[in-house]
C-alpha cells in the first residue's frame, strides 16, 4: 500500500504537451463586416461599372 505524505493533489489546469496551442476558431473573413473606413460597393455600383 502507498503511503506517501502528499495525498490527493489537484489536477492542472496546464498540461505541457510540447504542441503549439490550438487556436480558437475564427470567424469566416471572406464576408467582413461594413466599417465606416472600408466600405463595401454596393451590388448596383458593380453592375453599373461592368
Amino acid at each position: 500500500m502507498n503511503r506517501s505524505r502528499v495525498g490527493i493533489l489537484p489536477a492542472r489546469k496546464y498540461i505541457e504537451t510540447g504542441k503549439m496551442p490550438v487556436p480558437l476558431p475564427i470567424p469566416d473573413s471572406r464576408f467582413p463586416i461594413p466599417d465606416s473606413r472600408f466600405p463595401i460597393p454596393d451590388s448596383r455600383f458593380l453592375i453599373l461599372n461592368s
